[in-house]
């Protein structure tokens, strides 16, 4: 059983043990020790959507059409 032996950090590791066959490996995740936090990469709130004021989650159709000018 690989849950065992798995370090989640080890890529190298991973693809040697898919490599080598014998297992059927699902579900193999790798976790990068380094990477950014992902709520600050993509700039979320700190509070829950249910919390967040209503007028900053919908901001009229003026706020979307600008948006999809700065996309295009």
């Amino acid at each position: 059983m690989l849950a065992g032996s798995w370090a989640f950090v080890d890529h190298v590791g991973g693809v040697m043990v898919v490599a080598q066959g014998g297992e059927v490996v699902t579900g193999l995740l790798f976790m990068e020790e380094v990477a950014a936090d992902m709520h600050a990469l993509n700039q979320t709130v700190q509070v829950s959507l249910y919390e967040y004021p209503c007028e900053q989650l919908c901001p009229g159709g003026a706020a979307l059409d600008e948006l999809m000018r700065e996309l295009e």
